[in-house]
């Protein structure tokens, strides 16, 4: 296999607990490049261009929150871990540009079945010819209209609804059961 390409930032003092992902992940010829403070990952980000970034909860200088503004500029996924007693739980904060803080948590097994998915997509378009864009994470819901680019969307939003989260649970048709009260079929087979 050819040499690996560099395509995850990790920020901060995340060597020991990504180490061995890092190792598996480059096998698949996807390499990981370590800074430890903001401002480096601030000054590789302005330079080159890393789909994923992987940053702790607390930097010397600051907190890897702080790099939500470069993932969103830069269509960028980016994931925070949260040190925990024995383990880091990741959150995923920007995927693909988009804001996401508050989808489902993921622990390092499932982290790197993401990263795998994420940039084995990645490797997939770039073959099959199409234009290199870092695809969504399956961590949280679908918005309607996610599938458009950042620009499209800055282009349409004055003419288009705002986004709207899909319904959970089962939806009921308020109009049946007013309908069922009135007639006294309530329950009634």
């Amino acid at each position: 296999m050819s040499a690996s390409a560099v395509r995850i930032l990790v920020v901060g003092s995340l060597e020991e607990a990504t180490s061995e992902m890092s190792h598996r992940l480059e096998r698949h010829g996807w390499a990981t490049h370590m800074v430890p403070t903001l401002r480096e990952a601030q000054i590789v980000l302005q330079t080159i261009r890393l789909p994923l970034v992987l940053a702790a909860e607390k930097l010397d200088d600051g907190t890897g929150y702080e790099l939500t503004k470069w993932a969103t500029q830069q269509e960028l996924t980016l994931m925070v871990g949260l040190q925990l007693t024995d383990t880091l739980l990741w959150l995923p904060v920007v995927e693909a540009g988009e804001r996401s803080l508050g989808s489902r948590a993921l622990n390092p097994i499932m982290l790197e079945g993401e990263i795998e998915r994420l940039l084995s997509g990645m490797d997939e378009a770039r073959m099959n010819g199409a234009r290199q864009r870092p695809l969504k994470t399956s961590s949280g819901p679908v918005l309607k209209g996610e599938a458009m680019s950042g620009a499209e969307r800055r282009k349409n939003a004055t003419d288009s609804k705002p986004l709207i989260p899909p319904m959970r649970g089962v939806r009921k048709y308020a109009g049946a059961a007013a309908s069922e009260r009135a007639t006294g079929t309530h329950g009634k087979q």
